[in-house]
């Protein structure tokens, strides 16, 4: 029986275990078995769930902390690759005075500032540069000068130079560039003066001609620059005369320019 009645006193009962107690101390055990599994298996889950959302929060915090680094272009001079060039330019000429000889007496014709136009055709190999120049200058008379007679110059004078030119390009960096050298070849003097109540003077002759110069380029692109530069342009000896048939030795046309120009790379 599951409950027996035992004596021990009037409306007393007393209940005892025998005849069941194995069955239900193995019910009880495994009732008791299965909750403890339930509760590891609840335990796991939550384990689980929480790992699974700090490796999610983790992943996201990191992805939002990245930093992407663009790769830095290095800049590196400017290598000129078309080697063919030509040029056109303009500018101011500034001339000193024209001095000649009459039998040891000086004669001095003061020009007015002019202009010079010019242009170019070239060839570069690597940091050397040779072309061909061919400019034009033109300048006004001012005073005529001749043993303490002085009077007014009118009249001007003009200068076609053809000129060999080989320039260095001494540095360039990120467009900009300097570069120096000069040139030889030939000029036409010409000149056509009427001295102010003395007569005319007159000279038109090819002689020897060179500059020197320096100047400073900038690269718009790899194919057009702005060229500004210096040259001295001087010519060599020659005569003049005057409407009497008088002529006067030694003269030497001399210039400082100041020119811009630009040039086209093809």
């Amino acid at each position: 029986m599951l409950f027996e009645r035992r004596g021990g006193g009037a409306g007393v009962r007393r209940f005892s275990w025998s005849g069941s107690r194995p069955s239900l101390r193995k019910y009880y055990r495994g009732v008791f078995q299965q909750n403890r599994m339930f509760e590891v298996m609840k335990k796991f889950l939550l384990l689980c769930s929480t790992a699974l959302a700090i490796g999610a929060y983790a992943q996201v915090a990191t992805a939002a902390d990245v930093v992407v680094y663009e790769p830095v272009q290095e800049t590196v001079d400017y290598v000129p690759t078309r080697n063919f060039y030509a040029s056109i330019f303009g500018g101011v000429a500034i001339p000193h005075d024209l001095e000649f000889d009459v039998a040891g007496t000086e004669v001095d014709l003061d020009l007015h500032t002019g202009f010079v136009v010019g242009g170019t055709v070239g060839y570069r190999y690597e940091r050397i540069r040779g072309e061909l120049e061919v400019s034009y200058q033109r300048f006004g008379g001012d005073e005529f000068s001749f043993g303490g007679i002085e009077t007014d110059l009118d009249g001007d004078a003009y200068a076609v130079y053809i000129l060999g030119n080989l320039w260095a390009d001494i540095f360039a960096y990120r467009g900009i560039g300097f570069y120096a050298g000069g040139g030889v070849g030939a000029a036409y003097v010409d000149l056509d003066f009427d001295a102010v109540g003395l007569g005319t003077v007159d000279a038109d002759e090819w002689v020897v001609a060179g500059q020197l110069g320096a100047g400073v380029t900038y690269d718009f692109n790899e194919r057009v620059s702005l060229d500004l530069g210096y040259r001295f342009k001087a010519t060599g000896d020659f005569e003049a005369v005057d409407d009497a048939g008088t002529t006067a030795d030694d003269g030497n046309l001399y210039t400082h320019n100041i020119q811009m120009g630009l040039a086209v790379k093809f």
